[in-house]
């Protein structure tokens, strides 16, 4: 449930990275989606 919590977060900020063109913050954000994704298995 939190991984969830945080993955829908770490969305938000992923979408105001690239809103804002910060490209490489926006990678990050992605990485860090990936990673709770890959752990929690949540999609």
């Amino acid at each position: 449930m939190l991984a969830k919590r945080e993955k829908e977060n770490l969305k938000r900020q992923l979408a105001v990275a690239i809103e804002k063109e910060e490209y490489e913050e926006a990678a990050k954000i992605r990485d860090r989606i990936r990673n709770i994704e890959k752990e929690g298995g949540e999609q």
